[in-house]
């Protein structure tokens, strides 16, 4: 069964390029996302557009969980990182937010240190639990169980 697959390459929203990429790929109650920065205004623009309309479905069957690996480098310029943090607090009081949104973050990759605290940050502000991992597999197990604990009570 082919899993359906999004990808900010296919739009293009703003007379300005769009510094970064995602793609998003939707496996069940999991949303896995690849992030390829730096990233900049127009992309957190285009990215709002593209998740939207996936949020709300998977939201529309119950709860679920986001994975989230950056690729390249997680630099994002001060008004991107603005805009992030308004669209997760907007997605969150829309009711379409994944309960939980584990990151892939090997410290290797360009601004790690710096931009794990801006994300968590963002992710606080909108009262969206988030956690940071070296490996997929660790991000893996936590936000399968997050996704657990939301079905048991």
């Amino acid at each position: 069964m082919n899993k359906p697959k999004y990808s900010t390459d296919d739009l293009k929203l703003t007379q300005f390029d769009a510094h970064g990429s995602v793609s998003l790929e939707i496996d069940a109650r999991v949303l896995r996302m690849r992030a390829h920065g730096p990233f900049n205004r127009e992309f957190m623009e285009t990215m709002a557009v593209m998740e939207r309309p996936v949020f709300s479905q998977m939201a529309h069957g119950g709860a679920w969980v986001e994975i989230v690996e950056f690729a390249r480098s997680t630099l994002a310029t001060a008004d991107a990182l603005a805009l992030f943090s308004t669209h997760l607090q907007q997605l969150k009081a829309e009711g379409i937010a994944p309960i939980a949104t584990a990151f892939v973050l090997d410290e290797s990759l360009e601004g790690a240190t710096i931009m794990r605290e801006c994300y968590a940050a963002a992710y606080a502000l909108a009262n969206w639990p988030c956690a940071f991992f070296p490996t997929d597999r660790e991000a893996e197990a936590w936000a399968r169980q997050m996704l657990a604990s939301a079905y048991t009570g």
